[in-house]
């Protein structure tokens, strides 16, 4: 069944993807994905009437998972815009649907969730994903390695420097008492010398 309705509400067919939302979604169904969030099938319809105008191929669905409440589906979205048709990118997304008896004892779609990834969408550039891997994380990798060890070597330094002031404050406070013996054995000396 959750196979069936994301595929109609993902199809560039409005009158399929409609048909779901009426049937197959609550009336304030939400919709959340990392990049937006609305609630209501008609908003819900806009925002795939936007997609589906822009972008020329519908997902594959690769595989579902579900029980009575929750039905998750693993796809790759065909980013294909109808502008530049001659680009292609594969996105993995994973669609979540949660479902929520209805008052007439039907199951529907209470909440919708897109799961997808900036590495996912960066990964299915060719020239970006090399740079974002090869470039962009050694460099990042590099960098806080570095840092890592420069603020390491501070903390050490800072105890060792710590360790020695209490040291020396130790070595201060003998001398002290030192002095003052040496003064009242000087003083004792004196009074006997006289």
């Amino acid at each position: 069944m959750c196979t069936g309705i994301t595929a109609d509400l993902y199809s560039n067919d409005t009158q399929k993807q409609r048909q779901v939302l009426r049937q197959h979604f609550s009336p304030n169904a939400s919709f959340v994905s990392p990049l937006l969030r609305t609630s209501g099938i008609k908003n819900i319809g806009h925002v795939f009437l936007v997609w589906k105008t822009l972008n020329r191929d519908p997902p594959t669905i690769e595989k579902s998972c579900s029980n009575q409440h929750h039905c998750v589906i693993f796809m790759t979205q065909h980013l294909r815009p109808r502008l530049f048709p001659l680009l292609h990118l594969a996105l993995p997304v994973i669609v979540t649907l949660k479902f929520r008896e209805s008052e007439s004892g039907k199951l529907k779609v209470e909440h919708l969730e897109e799961h997808w990834t900036v590495e996912g969408l960066l990964q299915t550039v060719p020239l970006i994903a090399f740079w974002h891997d090869r470039v962009l994380r050694t460099a990042m990798g590099k960098i806080l390695t570095v840092t890592g060890h420069a603020m390491h070597t501070v903390i050490v330094t800072s105890q060792k420097m710590s360790q020695r002031s209490i040291e020396l404050e130790g070595d201060r406070r003998v001398l002290v008492d030192q002095n003052m013996v040496n003064q009242q054995s000087a003083i004792i000396m004196s009074e006997c010398n006289e």
